[in-house]
């Protein structure tokens, strides 16, 4: 400031020397001007980079922020998509068993099937065989009333000899006759062979319960497989007819292809006479 050029000019010898060392006094205020600006500009760039080391410190904690909750996220995901997996896999085992179990009943009942249809088919034989036996003891009777018929009349025809000697006697025995006269009624039972038009019910074996059941089981298991008009496959696709047709047929029962001819077959029954099957 003045200060310093005053010493200035009482410290110099001459001109030449104060104006030589108010020269270098300039230069030096020049030099520290300098350097104070450049400091002020680094310091000034330290601030500015600590501002944005500052900004980015930030960003990078907002983005770790982000990232820990979206990984916290998928944790909880991953272990929902592993409970879902471990209940498929429940699921699908359940599925399994039921299949098992389904197949086994079904085996099951084809077996008690079989051995229905082979007890109706003893039964029959044994009802037929029966039928026979009636038949040929009712031939039998039939036969043995005839003859008994024709001898008692041989022998009423030779007692009217005695009047000769018991006028009495024919009053009173006249009534034997009467016996054979009931005796020959017992042939009038003949028309009991008519009877066995029971057996004219075919369909009466199909109404076992045994039987109607195991129809019901058989065809519950093709629910929900597909209807194709036409079609003739339980498991791929088949329309009405068609599965009543091979359901039957399953059991031994044919049925004709089309429902007018279906409808057409078989025995009438009363509403109160339906059964399963």
């Amino acid at each position: 400031g003045n200060d310093t050029w005053a010493q200035i000019l009482l410290e110099s010898d001459s001109i030449a020397t104060m104006l030589s060392k108010a020269e270098n006094t300039e230069k030096m205020y020049q030099y520290d001007r300098d350097e104070l600006k450049e400091m002020k500009a680094i310091v000034q760039e330290v601030k500015d980079l600590e501002e944005k080391l500052e900004n980015e410190k930030h960003e990078l904690e907002t983005s770790k922020n982000e990232q820990e909750s979206v990984k916290a996220d998928l944790e909880v995901k991953v272990e929902e998509f592993k409970a879902t997996a471990s209940d498929y896999e429940a699921q699908i085992a359940s599925a399994r068993s039921q299949a098992q179990q389904l197949k086994e009943m079904i085996q099951q009942q084809n077996a008690e099937l079989r051995t229905i249809q082979k007890q109706e088919e003893e039964a029959r034989r044994q009802q037929q065989a029966q039928q026979q036996a009636q038949q040929q003891a009712q031939q039998s009777q039939n036969n043995g009333g005839n003859a008994v018929t024709g001898g008692s009349v041989n022998n009423n025809t030779s007692k009217p000899s005695k009047p000769a000697s018991k006028p009495s006697a024919p009053a009173t025995q006249p009534s034997a006759p009467s016996v054979p006269d009931e005796q020959p009624s017992a042939p009038s039972q003949p028309a009991a062979p008519s009877q066995p038009a029971a057996p004219s019910k075919p369909s009466a074996p199909s109404y076992n319960s045994g039987t109607g059941a195991a129809v019901v089981a058989y065809a519950m298991q093709f629910i929900g497989n597909p209807y194709v008009y036409g079609g003739n496959s339980l498991t791929n696709g088949i329309d009405c007819s068609g599965f009543t047709q091979q359901v039957f047929g399953h059991f031994g029962y044919s049925l004709p292809r089309t429902s007018d001819s279906q409808a057409g077959s078989g025995v009438g029954i009363s509403y109160s006479e339906a059964r399963a099957g």
